[in-house]
């Protein structure tokens, strides 16, 4: 995977998504990666993150996880 960045569900936001990392340029298959979000009073238990990438077909994937904490 190539050119890897997430997204954050604008609806159900925690307080601040910091991603400072992106795009991240390459990830093998079954590595992952971390960014710091910020939890306020008040943010959501439960959210979604959508991870877009160019896979070696060249073509767009996205697939949509759901963080709770």
């Amino acid at each position: 995977m190539t050119n890897v960045t997430c997204e954050c569900d604008d609806d159900n936001a925690p307080y601040a998504f910091m991603q400072d990392k992106e795009p991240f340029e390459r990830l093998e298959p079954g590595e992952s990666f971390d960014e710091t979000v910020l939890f306020a009073s008040g943010s959501p238990s439960k959210f979604v993150i959508t991870t877009h990438w160019l896979g070696a077909d060249g073509e767009e994937h996205s697939r949509d996880n759901i963080i709770t904490w």
